[in-house]
């Protein structure tokens, strides 16, 4: 789903993030194999 997608399903909301679910299967399964954190914010920001 792109933003604009999202934009007309949410009734124009905008500043949505969109979330590749092949980018989200990729961190989970990293973060399960790995196992070197307890926490993680998914999309990591710099904030």
């Amino acid at each position: 789903m792109t933003p604009e997608e999202l934009a007309a399903v949410t009734g124009g909301v905008t500043g949505l993030h969109v979330l590749d679910p092949d980018e989200l299967a990729e961190t989970y399964w990293r973060l399960y194999t790995k196992r070197d954190r307890t926490e993680y914010r998914f999309p990591e920001t710099n904030t």
